[in-house]
């Protein structure tokens, strides 16, 4: 019997030693990622911070279009106005400054956004910006279906619509404003017009959080970045129409829109003919206008759905993601951020 007790004693012995062989092996690899994972976090945290707390120096930089990549000498998206106190507000303008869709003269660079936060090409980067309401429109005639998803995916029951519908009418721009509600709790808005709209402007605010969206289906698109316009094509200077967000006492937002002036404006900046407009109101949404054939130019600021070091989607091996709600103007997004080492 005291053979067997031996015998397994020995089988425990070596079992013990195999094991302690095997940890002792891994134990430097395990070791060495989780202090690589402990090192991203804390670089993370350092970029977060930056990007959401800093409007980066000028702080005006990305309304003011003299200000190029080169000029920048310190990065931040925050917005600068001394109105502005809450915590992770960021400015359109400089958030629209990372979008491939806006002049190459005006674009900022991830190469340029690394070195101005100390990341050189030690470190990988990638940002998105996720609306917390997903707004598509189709259009139909005269009548138009609005459908509102979650951030999740999921249809925005009971949410409240404003649509605000755009059309040109001897020489001149009509618009119209339909406030609409989805009864059915499906997420869905069907709304009728006394003409054909060729633009629609949408809010939507789904328990108080709210999102704008343009869509377009027969107008020319160009960029509104400050108190300038960025036009395809040249504007006859006739009639212009500047379409702003207002809060009203509830909480909800209505549009609104108001006359103004645009004057050309030095010379082009890359493929786009460059306006200064007369007048900008707060919580700016588009600037509509006429060319010579009285067709429709649309310019708004756009959100870029992704920025980073690299192109398309980015799955290193070894990465740590941060996520914060954040607010670009009046309207809800989650910026999502993830960084990795380029060499380990």
């Amino acid at each position: 019997m005291k053979i067997y007790e031996y015998i397994f004693a020995a089988t425990v012995i070596v079992a013990i030693l195999i094991a302690a062989i095997f940890l002792t092996g891994i134990s430097p690899t395990l070791y060495g990622s989780t202090s690589r994972m402990e090192q991203l976090k804390i670089a993370a945290q350092k970029i977060m911070a930056q990007i959401l707390l800093s409007p980066g120096d000028p702080s005006d930089w990305g309304e003011n279009i003299a200000v190029k990549a080169e000029s920048l000498s310190s990065f931040g998206l925050a917005v600068s106005s001394v109105f502005t106190r809450d915590a992770f507000v960021l400015d359109p303008d400089k958030v629209q400054r990372l979008s491939q869709d806006v002049s190459a003269q005006l674009y900022m660079p991830p190469s340029r956004v690394l070195e101005l936060l100390n990341l050189d090409s030690d470190y990988g980067i990638k940002i998105e910006f996720i609306p917390a309401l997903n707004i598509s429109v189709s259009l139909e005639g005269k009548s138009a279906t609005i459908k509102i998803l979650s951030e999740q995916g999921a249809p925005a029951s009971y949410v409240s619509v404003v649509a605000g519908a755009f059309h040109v009418q001897d020489g001149k721009i009509g618009f119209n404003v339909a406030r609409l509600t989805d009864e059915d709790g499906d997420g869905i808005c069907k709304v009728g017009f006394p003409f054909s709209p060729h633009l629609l402007i949408v809010i939507a605010d789904h328990n108080g959080v709210q999102m704008a969206h343009v869509y377009s289906s027969n107008a020319y698109t160009g960029q509104l970045i400050g108190r300038f316009l960025l036009s395809p094509i040249k504007i006859t200077g006739g009639s212009s129409l500047q379409v702003f967000a207002v809060r009203l006492p509830n909480g909800s937002l209505t549009l609104r829109n108001v006359v103004c002036n645009l004057k050309p404006w030095g010379y082009p900046v890359g493929n786009y003919n460059l306006y200064n407009v007369s007048h900008v109101e707060p919580n700016v949404i588009a600037v509509v206008t006429l060319n010579e054939d009285n067709n429709l130019i649309v310019a708004y600021k756009t959100v870029p759905k992704s920025y980073g070091s690299l192109a398309g989607e980015v799955y290193p091996p070894l990465a740590y993601m941060l996520e914060r709600s954040v607010k670009i103007g009046l309207f809800t997004y989650t910026l999502r951020l993830r960084v990795w080492r380029m060499i380990e």
